[in-house]
């Protein structure tokens, strides 16, 4: 989804909202399939993460290593705003007079630029699901830049770049190769408001407490839309949580077109349930948790294209630049539509995997 131009900006690549609707179920399998869905998070780290284990120390300020993740979640929501770490390269070559943490040139913020399937191990380095999703044109306005490695550069561009970025400056050796992060970072500190960010993701375990806490009269954040960290980690678990989300508005769920059944009628799933449904459905499920991103993340992007595209001159709106506007809207509310009919197709292969036990509570007690 997200590319970088000629001039090193960041751009949303639009060939798919350019391209004819999904019609089909196939159409939508083979579309959610095949688009790349990478994008800027920043993970909250836990304490107890490699890097603050090893390196926390004169880096992290005290009262942020007292904290563990979900507080350090719920601080940056409520402060709208994340401090930068000194890190990279020149973070232990300060005089001993000083510490990491006085060092302000390379105080930044990281985020890791990445696909769906790549975030779990994200979740895994910094030991916490608590994440945020930031819009690309809002990093990329604040000067987000991609972390560069002295490593293979000869001299003179080595000291080019820790002239001009030395918080950008790291290295990686064969004890830690840190390249697979795709990490990007903003320099000194970051200020948002939900504007900004595209989603926040808690553990599943979180979600309605950190849902009730963030729409509290007291914090006055119900504009981050919340995600449970297993639309990552595991979709089937993800399918399990989709009546739960408040933004989703699920109550029941239509099955074949004629079969109306409440969440409650499907029976918690058995192991070989499981392997059933991950053997029968795991494509709808992929595709599932594919087009929610995608949705969460384009539908409010695009709507700004939209509503400027609104202020303008008819005249301007019939020229060749906006000539397909009209199939781009379509496009970018189809992630909505395709996203129901894939919770629709794999709810409709639970219903099979447990038929039998599931009607028999629909016949009368003497019938069974």
């Amino acid at each position: 989804m997200l590319t970088i131009n000629r001039n090193g900006r960041i751009e949303m690549d639009i060939d798919h909202l350019l391209e004819p609707t999904p019609i089909t179920m196939d159409d939508a399998v083979g579309r959610y399939s095949t688009l790349e869905l990478n994008l800027f998070y920043h993970v909250i780290s836990s304490p107890l993460c490699r890097y603050e284990q090893r390196f926390g120390k004169g880096r992290v300020p005290n009262s942020v290593l007292k904290m563990d993740a979900r507080e350090r979640f719920k601080s940056i929501l409520k402060a709208g705003m994340i401090n930068g770490n000194p890190k990279g390269y020149f973070v232990n070559k300060h005089k001993d007079a000083l510490t990491a943490s006085q060092l302000d040139s390379i105080k930044s913020v990281s985020f890791a630029l990445c696909k769906r399937e790549e975030m779990p191990r994200h979740f895994t380095a910094r030991e916490s699901e608590y994440a945020i999703c930031f819009f690309h044109d809002f990093l990329d306005n604040s000067g987000v830049r991609p972390v560069s490695y002295l490593n293979g550069r000869n001299e003179r561009e080595q000291q080019t770049l820790i002239f001009s970025a030395p918080h950008l400056a790291e290295v990686f050796s064969p004890k830690y190769d840190m390249r697979w992060e795709n990490e990007w970072r903003v320099k000194g500190m970051l200020e948002f408001c939900p504007d900004d960010v595209a989603f926040v993701v808690a553990p599943d375990c979180d979600y309605k407490s950190m849902l009730d806490w963030l729409h509290s009269d007291d914090n006055d954040l119900e504009d981050y839309t919340l995600l449970p960290s297993s639309i990552f980690c595991d979709t089937l678990k993800y399918l399990e949580m989709v009546p739960k989300l408040d933004h989703s508005g699920w109550s029941q769920i239509r099955l074949y077109d004629e079969l109306l059944m409440d969440f409650e009628e499907f029976l918690p799933l058995t192991k070989s349930d499981k392997a059933e449904m991950h053997r029968l459905a795991d494509q709808y499920l992929t595709c599932m948790a594919e087009a929610e991103l995608h949705y969460l993340y384009e539908h409010r992007f695009t709507s700004r294209f939209f509503e400027f595209l609104g202020d303008l001159d008819d005249a301007v709106k019939k020229s060749p630049l906006f000539s397909k506007h009209e199939l781009m809207k379509k496009n970018a509310s189809d992630h909505w539509r395709s996203n129901i009919n894939f919770v629709k197709a794999s709810y409709e292969k639970w219903f099979e995997i447990q038929h039998d036990r599931i009607t028999a509570k629909w016949l009368p007690d003497e019938a069974v």
